[in-house]
């Protein structure tokens, strides 16, 4: 079952920008499973859904949907967390 976690982006200083917050997902993905290449687009990870769309379309479909659910919420947040979003606890920053 997906884990909600809560993520934060805080711009470098001098740029104008405040904080800034995503939701993000860990764990198994029932979205994945059944919407398979069309969930990296729709997050924005286009060149992972690009990856995927082609082999999904070359024939490895239902593996592909099998193994996306178990492993695609980890590897996107270790994409997120790469490019500067770390993880909040609720209460606190």
């Amino acid at each position: 079952m997906a884990r909600q976690v809560t993520l934060a982006l805080t711009p470098a200083s001098g740029s104008g920008l405040t904080y800034c917050e995503r939701k993000a997902y860990s764990g198994f993905s029932w979205t994945c499973l059944f919407f398979s290449w069309l969930v990296p687009l729709f997050r924005g990870d286009y060149i992972a859904g690009v990856a995927l769309a082609i082999l999904w379309f070359i024939g490895f479909s239902l593996l592909l949907n099998i193994l996306m659910a178990f492993f695609y919420n980890g590897f996107f947040l270790s994409q997120l967390k790469k490019t500067g979003w770390v993880r909040v606890d609720d209460n606190k920053f």
